[in-house]
Protein backbone atom coordinates (compact mmCIF):
# COMPACT_ATOMS: atom_id res chain seq x y z
CA UNK A 1 0.00 0.00 0.00
CA UNK A 2 1.38 3.32 -0.74
CA UNK A 3 1.10 5.60 2.07
CA UNK A 4 0.24 8.43 0.28
CA UNK A 5 -3.30 9.96 -0.74
CA UNK A 6 -4.61 8.37 1.84
CA UNK A 7 -7.28 9.38 4.89
CA UNK A 8 -6.05 8.41 8.41
CA UNK A 9 -7.12 8.77 11.74
CA UNK A 10 -4.72 8.72 14.06
CA UNK A 11 -5.74 7.78 18.36
CA UNK A 12 -3.61 9.22 20.63
CA UNK A 13 -3.31 8.26 24.52
CA UNK A 14 -1.41 11.89 24.76
CA UNK A 15 -2.28 15.26 23.52
CA UNK A 16 -1.19 16.97 20.72
CA UNK A 17 1.40 20.25 22.26
CA UNK A 18 4.35 21.34 21.83
CA UNK A 19 5.97 18.00 23.50
CA UNK A 20 5.93 15.38 20.91
CA UNK A 21 6.66 11.47 20.65
CA UNK A 22 5.50 8.76 18.19
CA UNK A 23 1.93 9.82 17.62
CA UNK A 24 2.82 13.17 17.03
CA UNK A 25 5.55 12.72 14.88
CA UNK A 26 3.97 9.96 13.13
CA UNK A 27 0.43 12.36 12.32
CA UNK A 28 2.95 15.18 11.14
CA UNK A 29 5.08 12.56 9.07
CA UNK A 30 1.62 11.25 7.27
CA UNK A 31 0.28 14.53 7.19
CA UNK A 32 2.74 15.42 4.31
CA UNK A 33 1.33 13.26 2.09
CA UNK A 34 -2.41 12.04 3.38
CA UNK A 35 -5.48 13.93 5.05
CA UNK A 36 -4.70 13.01 9.00
CA UNK A 37 -7.15 13.44 12.00
CA UNK A 38 -5.55 13.61 15.11
CA UNK A 39 -7.51 12.58 17.87
CA UNK A 40 -6.57 13.92 21.67
CA UNK A 41 -7.10 11.55 24.73
CA UNK A 42 -10.57 12.36 26.10
CA UNK A 43 -11.41 15.15 27.78
CA UNK A 44 -12.41 15.52 31.50
CA UNK A 45 -16.43 13.93 31.73
CA UNK A 46 -19.16 16.27 31.69
CA UNK A 47 -22.80 15.92 32.02
CA UNK A 48 -23.37 17.63 28.50
CA UNK A 49 -21.71 14.54 27.04
CA UNK A 50 -24.71 12.39 27.70
CA UNK A 51 -26.31 14.32 24.83
CA UNK A 52 -23.97 14.99 22.92
CA UNK A 53 -20.56 14.28 21.50
CA UNK A 54 -18.81 17.24 22.43
CA UNK A 55 -16.17 16.74 18.96
CA UNK A 56 -14.31 19.81 18.70
CA UNK A 57 -11.50 20.10 15.90
CA UNK A 58 -8.67 22.55 15.83
CA UNK A 59 -6.95 23.23 11.99
CA UNK A 60 -2.68 22.67 12.34
CA UNK A 61 -2.39 22.48 8.66
CA UNK A 62 -4.22 22.11 5.39
CA UNK A 63 -3.86 18.37 5.86
CA UNK A 64 -3.86 17.69 9.83
CA UNK A 65 -6.50 18.76 12.30
CA UNK A 66 -6.69 17.75 15.95
CA UNK A 67 -9.71 16.74 17.00
CA UNK A 68 -11.10 16.76 20.63
CA UNK A 69 -13.76 14.63 22.78
CA UNK A 70 -15.88 13.57 25.39
CA UNK A 71 -16.84 10.63 26.88
CA UNK A 72 -20.50 10.03 27.40
CA UNK A 73 -20.44 8.27 30.72
CA UNK A 74 -18.19 9.35 33.94
CA UNK A 75 -17.11 6.18 35.58
CA UNK A 76 -14.26 4.41 34.41
CA UNK A 77 -15.00 0.22 34.76
CA UNK A 78 -14.51 -2.35 32.29
CA UNK A 79 -18.68 -2.74 31.13
CA UNK A 80 -18.69 1.20 30.79
CA UNK A 81 -15.86 1.20 29.28
CA UNK A 82 -17.08 -0.88 26.42
CA UNK A 83 -20.51 1.49 26.62
CA UNK A 84 -18.41 4.18 26.29
CA UNK A 85 -15.78 2.79 23.25
CA UNK A 86 -19.48 2.10 21.49
CA UNK A 87 -21.43 5.03 22.14
CA UNK A 88 -18.65 7.41 21.34
CA UNK A 89 -17.34 5.24 18.50
CA UNK A 90 -20.64 5.46 16.50
CA UNK A 91 -20.76 9.23 17.63
CA UNK A 92 -17.49 9.78 15.81
CA UNK A 93 -18.26 8.01 12.94
CA UNK A 94 -21.10 9.99 12.16
CA UNK A 95 -19.07 13.26 12.82
CA UNK A 96 -16.33 11.86 10.05
CA UNK A 97 -19.10 11.04 7.43
CA UNK A 98 -20.44 14.29 7.85
CA UNK A 99 -17.14 15.79 7.21
CA UNK A 100 -16.21 14.03 4.39
CA UNK A 101 -13.45 11.98 5.67
CA UNK A 102 -14.19 8.70 3.54
CA UNK A 103 -12.25 5.43 3.35
CA UNK A 104 -10.26 5.89 6.63
CA UNK A 105 -7.56 3.97 7.91
CA UNK A 106 -7.42 4.09 11.73
CA UNK A 107 -3.81 4.10 13.24
CA UNK A 108 -4.38 4.04 17.13
CA UNK A 109 -1.28 4.32 19.88
CA UNK A 110 -3.63 4.44 22.92
CA UNK A 111 -4.15 1.18 24.57
CA UNK A 112 -7.17 2.22 26.63
CA UNK A 113 -10.12 3.54 24.38
CA UNK A 114 -11.68 3.35 20.98
CA UNK A 115 -10.30 -0.62 20.26
CA UNK A 116 -12.64 -0.93 17.66
CA UNK A 117 -11.72 0.06 14.08
CA UNK A 118 -14.37 -1.40 12.43
CA UNK A 119 -17.12 -0.01 14.80
CA UNK A 120 -15.07 3.25 13.42
CA UNK A 121 -16.21 2.51 10.05
CA UNK A 122 -12.29 2.08 9.29
CA UNK A 123 -11.30 0.30 6.25
CA UNK A 124 -8.40 -1.10 7.95
CA UNK A 125 -7.01 -0.83 11.60
CA UNK A 126 -3.77 -0.89 12.76
CA UNK A 127 -2.67 -1.00 16.53
CA UNK A 128 0.81 0.57 17.19
CA UNK A 129 2.59 -0.83 19.64
CA UNK A 130 5.08 1.96 20.50
CA UNK A 131 5.46 2.07 24.46
CA UNK A 132 5.24 -1.06 27.44
CA UNK A 133 1.55 -0.62 28.39
CA UNK A 134 1.15 -3.86 30.19
CA UNK A 135 -1.33 -6.80 30.49
CA UNK A 136 -3.18 -4.57 32.65
CA UNK A 137 -4.87 -2.32 29.88
CA UNK A 138 -8.25 -3.79 29.02
CA UNK A 139 -7.79 -1.73 25.92
CA UNK A 140 -4.43 -3.22 24.46
CA UNK A 141 -6.43 -6.79 24.35
CA UNK A 142 -9.53 -5.90 22.17
CA UNK A 143 -7.28 -3.85 20.01
CA UNK A 144 -4.95 -6.95 18.87
CA UNK A 145 -8.54 -8.84 18.58
CA UNK A 146 -9.89 -5.89 16.53
CA UNK A 147 -6.51 -4.88 14.60
CA UNK A 148 -6.06 -6.06 11.54
CA UNK A 149 -2.17 -5.63 11.76
CA UNK A 150 0.11 -4.99 14.62
CA UNK A 151 3.53 -2.31 14.38
CA UNK A 152 5.63 -2.94 17.62
CA UNK A 153 8.70 -0.43 17.94
CA UNK A 154 10.53 -3.47 19.71
CA UNK A 155 10.00 -7.21 19.32
CA UNK A 156 10.19 -7.27 23.84
CA UNK A 157 6.98 -5.12 23.50
CA UNK A 158 4.70 -7.83 22.10
CA UNK A 159 6.28 -11.02 24.15
CA UNK A 160 3.47 -13.06 25.23
CA UNK A 161 0.86 -12.23 22.63
CA UNK A 162 1.53 -14.43 19.93
CA UNK A 163 -1.72 -16.34 20.77
CA UNK A 164 -3.29 -13.82 19.06
CA UNK A 165 -1.96 -14.96 15.74
CA UNK A 166 -2.00 -11.58 13.77
CA UNK A 167 -0.11 -9.96 11.59
CA UNK A 168 2.89 -8.19 13.81
CA UNK A 169 5.66 -6.01 12.20
CA UNK A 170 8.75 -4.78 13.77
CA UNK A 171 9.10 -1.27 13.11
CA UNK A 172 11.79 0.88 15.10
CA UNK A 173 11.43 4.85 15.94
CA UNK A 174 12.01 6.88 13.42
CA UNK A 175 13.58 10.19 12.78
CA UNK A 176 12.29 13.55 10.34
CA UNK A 177 14.07 14.48 7.43
CA UNK A 178 13.74 17.96 9.03
CA UNK A 179 16.02 16.56 12.00
CA UNK A 180 19.36 17.61 9.96
CA UNK A 181 18.13 21.17 8.60
CA UNK A 182 19.43 23.59 10.99
CA UNK A 183 18.59 27.18 10.33
CA UNK A 184 21.19 29.59 11.53
CA UNK A 185 19.11 32.33 12.40
CA UNK A 186 17.17 29.86 14.86
CA UNK A 187 20.06 28.70 16.30
CA UNK A 188 20.81 32.32 16.80
CA UNK A 189 17.64 32.80 18.77
CA UNK A 190 18.63 30.12 21.75
CA UNK A 191 19.90 32.08 24.54
CA UNK A 192 21.85 30.75 27.13
CA UNK A 193 23.46 31.56 29.85
CA UNK A 194 26.69 29.38 29.37
CA UNK A 195 28.16 28.05 25.64
CA UNK A 196 29.16 24.57 26.38
CA UNK A 197 26.78 22.66 28.12
CA UNK A 198 25.23 18.20 28.13
CA UNK A 199 22.17 17.92 27.05
CA UNK A 200 19.12 15.66 28.55
CA UNK A 201 15.68 16.36 26.46
CA UNK A 202 12.75 14.76 27.50
CA UNK A 203 10.38 14.17 30.68
CA UNK A 204 11.86 15.19 34.03
CA UNK A 205 9.58 12.63 36.02
CA UNK A 206 9.62 9.35 37.60
CA UNK A 207 11.34 7.73 34.50
CA UNK A 208 14.71 9.75 35.20
CA UNK A 209 17.45 8.57 37.26
CA UNK A 210 17.96 11.07 39.82
CA UNK A 211 20.89 9.53 41.46
CA UNK A 212 22.55 9.25 38.69
CA UNK A 213 22.06 12.61 37.80
CA UNK A 214 23.52 14.14 41.08
CA UNK A 215 26.48 11.88 40.97
CA UNK A 216 27.12 13.49 37.36
CA UNK A 217 26.20 16.82 38.89
CA UNK A 218 28.90 16.34 41.93
CA UNK A 219 31.95 14.32 39.85
CA UNK A 220 31.82 17.37 36.95
CA UNK A 221 31.35 20.35 39.07
CA UNK A 222 32.86 21.94 36.22
CA UNK A 223 30.74 21.08 33.29
CA UNK A 224 27.19 22.90 33.01
CA UNK A 225 24.02 20.34 32.45
CA UNK A 226 20.78 21.50 30.58
CA UNK A 227 17.54 19.85 31.53
CA UNK A 228 14.67 20.53 28.25
CA UNK A 229 11.41 18.83 29.15
CA UNK A 230 8.13 19.22 31.16
CA UNK A 231 9.20 19.00 35.27
CA UNK A 232 7.07 16.33 37.38
CA UNK A 233 9.44 15.65 40.26
CA UNK A 234 8.45 12.61 42.26
CA UNK A 235 7.71 13.87 45.21
CA UNK A 236 9.68 11.15 47.49
CA UNK A 237 12.97 11.62 45.36
CA UNK A 238 15.22 13.21 47.40
CA UNK A 239 17.69 13.72 44.96
CA UNK A 240 15.28 14.85 42.51
CA UNK A 241 14.01 17.70 44.89
CA UNK A 242 18.01 18.71 45.54
CA UNK A 243 18.61 18.79 42.03
CA UNK A 244 15.30 21.00 40.47
CA UNK A 245 13.50 22.80 43.37
CA UNK A 246 16.04 23.12 46.01
CA UNK A 247 18.46 23.79 42.74
CA UNK A 248 21.27 22.80 44.87
CA UNK A 249 23.35 22.35 41.79
CA UNK A 250 24.70 25.57 40.40
CA UNK A 251 25.55 23.41 37.35
CA UNK A 252 22.11 22.02 36.34
CA UNK A 253 19.39 23.96 34.60
CA UNK A 254 15.94 23.05 33.31
CA UNK A 255 14.57 25.37 31.10
CA UNK A 256 11.06 23.64 30.91
CA UNK A 257 9.78 22.27 27.54
CA UNK A 258 10.30 23.14 23.98
CA UNK A 259 8.31 22.59 20.49
CA UNK A 260 9.99 19.46 19.20
CA UNK A 261 10.65 20.97 16.17
CA UNK A 262 13.34 23.56 18.57
CA UNK A 263 15.19 20.51 20.45
CA UNK A 264 17.19 19.91 17.30
CA UNK A 265 18.72 23.59 17.84
CA UNK A 266 19.59 23.11 21.67
CA UNK A 267 21.27 19.47 20.61
CA UNK A 268 23.23 21.43 17.70
CA UNK A 269 24.90 23.27 20.28
CA UNK A 270 25.68 20.72 22.75
CA UNK A 271 28.57 19.17 23.25
CA UNK A 272 26.88 15.67 24.59
CA UNK A 273 23.76 14.06 25.61
CA UNK A 274 22.35 12.16 28.38
CA UNK A 275 19.85 9.69 28.67
CA UNK A 276 19.53 9.11 32.19
CA UNK A 277 17.04 6.93 32.60
CA UNK A 278 16.08 4.66 35.39
CA UNK A 279 16.31 1.25 34.32
CA UNK A 280 14.30 0.07 37.31
CA UNK A 281 11.37 1.00 35.48
CA UNK A 282 11.22 -1.94 32.64
CA UNK A 283 10.23 0.48 30.34
CA UNK A 284 13.18 2.06 30.22
CA UNK A 285 15.45 -1.00 28.85
CA UNK A 286 13.81 -0.86 25.82
CA UNK A 287 14.41 2.49 23.53
CA UNK A 288 14.80 6.09 24.28
CA UNK A 289 13.04 8.05 21.35
CA UNK A 290 15.52 11.31 21.73
CA UNK A 291 18.21 8.95 20.94
CA UNK A 292 17.97 9.26 17.14
CA UNK A 293 17.85 12.96 17.57
CA UNK A 294 20.84 13.22 19.55
CA UNK A 295 22.56 10.71 17.10
CA UNK A 296 21.39 13.11 14.13
CA UNK A 297 23.59 15.74 15.27
CA UNK A 298 26.62 13.54 15.70
CA UNK A 299 26.58 13.93 19.84
CA UNK A 300 27.96 11.44 21.95
CA UNK A 301 25.52 9.77 24.47
CA UNK A 302 25.93 8.24 27.55
CA UNK A 303 23.21 6.01 28.97
CA UNK A 304 22.16 2.66 30.08
CA UNK A 305 22.18 -0.07 28.14
CA UNK A 306 18.78 -0.05 26.20
CA UNK A 307 17.80 -3.27 23.98
CA UNK A 308 17.10 -1.57 20.93
CA UNK A 309 21.12 -0.08 21.27
CA UNK A 310 22.93 -2.98 22.57
CA UNK A 311 24.80 -3.19 19.67
CA UNK A 312 25.88 0.45 19.68
CA UNK A 313 28.88 0.09 21.77
CA UNK A 314 30.67 1.66 19.11
CA UNK A 315 28.84 5.33 18.49
CA UNK A 316 27.24 5.07 22.25
CA UNK A 317 28.59 4.90 25.48
CA UNK A 318 26.46 2.94 27.37
CA UNK A 319 26.62 0.88 30.96
CA UNK A 320 23.61 0.06 33.89
CA UNK A 321 26.43 0.68 36.15
CA UNK A 322 26.94 3.98 37.51
CA UNK A 323 30.19 4.30 38.13
CA UNK A 324 31.39 3.00 34.91
CA UNK A 325 29.33 5.29 32.82
CA UNK A 326 30.62 8.09 35.04
CA UNK A 327 34.16 6.66 34.06
CA UNK A 328 32.97 6.42 30.28
CA UNK A 329 32.06 10.58 30.72
CA UNK A 330 35.64 11.26 32.54
CA UNK A 331 37.30 9.64 30.02
CA UNK A 332 35.78 11.26 27.23
CA UNK A 333 35.97 14.91 28.47
CA UNK A 334 39.68 13.93 29.35
CA UNK A 335 40.87 12.31 26.09
CA UNK A 336 37.95 13.27 23.68
CA UNK A 337 37.06 10.62 21.04
CA UNK A 338 38.01 9.96 17.29
CA UNK A 339 37.19 12.41 15.21
CA UNK A 340 35.34 10.04 12.78
CA UNK A 341 32.45 8.95 15.59
CA UNK A 342 30.36 11.86 14.38
CA UNK A 343 30.04 10.53 11.20
CA UNK A 344 29.22 7.63 11.91
CA UNK A 345 26.26 8.28 14.37
CA UNK A 346 24.88 10.37 11.77
CA UNK A 347 25.24 7.67 8.62
CA UNK A 348 23.67 4.84 11.68
CA UNK A 349 20.48 7.61 12.60
CA UNK A 350 19.41 7.81 8.54
CA UNK A 351 18.48 4.35 8.57
CA UNK A 352 15.59 5.25 10.26
CA UNK A 353 14.40 8.22 8.32
CA UNK A 354 10.58 8.53 8.41
CA UNK A 355 10.61 8.08 4.65
CA UNK A 356 11.69 4.45 4.94
CA UNK A 357 9.80 3.37 8.10
CA UNK A 358 6.59 4.53 5.95
CA UNK A 359 7.81 2.82 3.01
CA UNK A 360 8.25 -0.02 5.02
CA UNK A 361 5.02 -0.16 6.53
CA UNK A 362 3.22 0.55 2.93
CA UNK A 363 4.71 -2.75 2.08
CA UNK A 364 3.85 -4.67 4.71
CA UNK A 365 0.29 -3.45 4.39
CA UNK A 366 0.18 -4.41 0.32
CA UNK A 367 1.23 -7.72 1.70
CA UNK A 368 -1.78 -8.32 4.46
CA UNK A 369 -4.37 -6.84 1.84
CA UNK A 370 -2.40 -8.47 -1.42
CA UNK A 371 -2.57 -5.12 -2.84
Amino acid sequence: MNLKGKSILIISNEPWGDVWYSKQNYAFELSRNNQVLFLNPVKKWSPISILTSRIRTTQYSDTLHILDYGNPLPVRTKQLDQWNNKIISKRLRKWIKKNHFNDYIVWTFDPHRLYDAKLLGARLGIFHYVDMYGPEHFGSHKLYDNSDVILATSPKLIEGYSHYNKPTYHIPHGISKDEYIISADQLEKIKLPFKRYGLYTGAIDYRMDFSLVEKALKKFNHINFLFVGPVQLPETNDAAQRIFTEKKYPNALAIGPRHYKELKYFIHLADFCISFLDVKHIPNTISNHKTLGYLAQGKPIFSPVFHAYKELGDIIYMSNDHNELLELMDHYFKKGEDEIQPAKRIEYSKKYLFDKMLTDIGEHLSELLRE
